[in-house]
């Protein structure tokens, strides 16, 4: 995948865990620049509700962020090694009815196959 096309918004950070929660915040609190340093959102950390959920968040639980977070809607996407072909890992049924919905890329860690690491697309069509 290019940078160049800003099609996606990998945030650095050493909180490796909450890579689902800094996403989210991507996109609901969008940085005028420097869009992968974290600093840009962990002061809205709090706006979420994030009781009970354990980090890394796994797809499965994806659900329960949705009943806790009203107003958002998520979608996960995988892709194969060289990002050709994508997969659907969790689609939201509550899309419609929601004011946000964020479209996030899990992808594994090349360190560590057990671990995964979530990522905002910014822009499906780039």
């Amino acid at each position: 995948m290019s940078e160049s096309k800003q099609a996606v918004v990998n945030i650095r950070n050493q909180e490796y865990d909450k890579c689902f929660v800094w996403s989210i915040l991507a996109h609901l609190y969008p940085a005028k620049k420097n869009a992968n340093r974290l600093t840009n959102y962990k002061q809205y950390e709090h706006t979420l509700n994030l009781i009970g959920l354990k980090f890394p968040l796994p797809v499965k639980q994806i659900a329960k962020f949705e009943s806790m977070n009203p107003t958002i809607a998520v979608h996960c996407l995988a892709c194969d090694r060289d990002c050709r072909s994508f997969s659907i890992l969790y689609l939201s049924p509550e899309v419609h009815k929601r004011e946000h919905t964020v479209n996030l890329l899990l992808l594994d860690d090349p360190r560590d196959a057990q671990r995964h690491h979530y990522v905002y697309v910014k822009n499906l069509s780039r």
